[in-house]
């Protein structure tokens, strides 16, 4: 008589271990009837053996046996890391309570008494092979997203490779550029010390050309009301001069008040114009420099905003139409709002007009009870259909040859997804102007949930 048996093929292998062939013969027909494969071995060591082979789904182990007892062989089994997981339900007629918490100690999961009752055999057997098979497969699944984990990791480890080696390949072809000219490297340089002055983060970028424009505007106020100081006061060292020489007439005295009421009045009028367009390009660059959330309203911010990059369109020849429902209350962040409004004004001029001025519109209505639909669109030159399902890419742009990046939309895309929790959406046509349709909650969701 062999001291173990192969199992024949069927449902989950069970391992009957026990010294008394009559009762592995009671078992082996009832679980095969029950739809189970079963194998067995008469001790210890076969069933080690026995086990390693089959790799059984359980194991019936009798204690009692000759050679080494099944708590031995169970003990043996957990140190083994092929054989560790498999369960082991003893079959014991041993009733002390010592015997069973000696049973659970050396890994049993569960016990029966000798002989067993068939079908409470049966339910236990179902139960723990249940729950062996749902283990199995919860670790296949685990080691699967670890694998799927670790090629992601690799993915994105590669992926900023090739950003990285992206950035240099710009970073060499503007030092290439930079190069050939001493002109421009002063520029760059003079205009590399102003951002580090005024912008805050990267996400300042787009603030370059708003600072230009209204340093443009400010210059024309500015330029008056110096010249009205500059005659101001010269007026008044003619009237001192004449008053130290007692020539000083009423009528040349009324005429000095006069003039120098009319020119106090350009002064006033024309300091306060260039403050209110530096204070318009302090709230823009407060938000666009805090990134912080604060309540505020949209139409009104909007209009704000596009005041802000006024002196831009007005050089660019570019006319705004804003349509802005001012009942809009937002719990958000206004400085990537207003970034995004900034980079869509640029994308428009650079590639919509090609610096041939055109007409934009931004709309803003309430989208149901707790979302904001805002559309973006120009009449400009549109975008060709086989560019148009990568305008979202990452460094894809059709303009490389006059200095775009290609990342002017990508970071519109990234602000109104992460940041503001939305969508966005581009429809276009060559030749009929592009629409960009951005939705967003009214209350954005905390940094990182989105």
């Amino acid at each position: 008589m062999n001291d173990h048996e192969q199992p024949v093929s069927g449902g989950p292998v069970i391992l009957i271990v026990d010294d008394s062939p009559s009762s592995v013969l009671v078992m082996k027909e009832y679980l095969e009837d029950a739809g189970y494969q079963t194998c067995h071995a008469y001790n210890g060591e076969a069933a080690l053996i026995q086990a390693r082979e089959v790799l059984p789904a359980l194991v019936l182990m009798d204690v009692v046996m000759p050679g080494i007892n099944g708590f031995e062989t169970c003990a043996r089994m957990k140190t083994d890391d092929v054989l560790k997981d498999i369960p082991v339900i003893f079959m014991t007629s041993l009733a002390d309570e010592s015997s069973k918490m000696h049973a659970f100690n050396v890994g049993g999961i569960d016990y029966v008494s000798k002989p067993p009752l068939l079908g409470e055999l049966l339910a236990r057997v179902r139960t723990h092979i249940a729950l062996y098979t749902l283990q199995r497969s919860m670790a296949e699944q685990n080691a699967a997203l670890q694998r799927e984990v670790a090629v992601r990791e690799a993915a994105e480890q590669a992926l900023r490779e090739h950003r990285d080696q992206l950035e240099r390949d710009v970073a060499e072809r503007t030092a290439d550029v930079v190069s050939h000219s001493q002109a421009l490297e002063e520029t760059l340089a003079r205009l590399r010390t102003m951002q580090e002055q005024v912008i805050k983060s990267e996400t300042m970028a787009s603030l370059g050309r708003v600072v230009a424009g209204i340093a443009h505007e400010v210059n024309t106020p500015l330029g008056v009301a110096l010249s009205a100081a500059s005659h101001l006061n010269d007026q008044m060292r003619t009237v001192a001069a004449k008053m130290r020489d007692n020539q000083l007439q009423r009528s040349k005295l009324e005429q000095f008040f006069e003039v120098g009421m009319e020119l106090s009045q350009s002064l006033l009028v024309n300091c306060q114009r260039a403050a209110d367009l530096m204070g318009r390009l302090k709230a823009g660059a407060t938000d666009r420099a805090s990134g912080q959330r604060r309540e505020f309203n949209l139409g009104g911010y909007v209009r704000e905003v596009m005041a802000s990059l006024q002196p831009q369109l007005k050089q660019a020849g570019i006319e705004a139409v804003i349509d802005a429902d001012d009942g809009i209350a937002m719990d958000s962040f206004p400085g990537p709002l207003a970034q995004i409004l900034t980079n869509l004004v640029s994308n428009a001029q650079d590639h919509a007009f090609g610096g041939k001025g055109g007409r934009v519109q931004i709309t803003v209505r309430p989208l149901g009870g707790s979302h904001v639909d805002m559309v973006f669109s120009d009449n400009g030159a549109g975008i060709a259909p086989n560019d148009l399902p990568r305008v979202l890419d990452p460094f894809f742009t059709t303009r490389r040859s006059a200095g775009n990046s290609g990342l002017g939309m990508h970071i519109i895309q990234s602000l109104v997804t992460l940041v503001l929790g939305g969508g966005i959406k581009v429809d276009s046509a060559q030749g009929q102007g592009t629409t960009v349709r951005l939705t967003f909650p009214r209350v954005a969701p905390e940094p990182g949930s989105a």
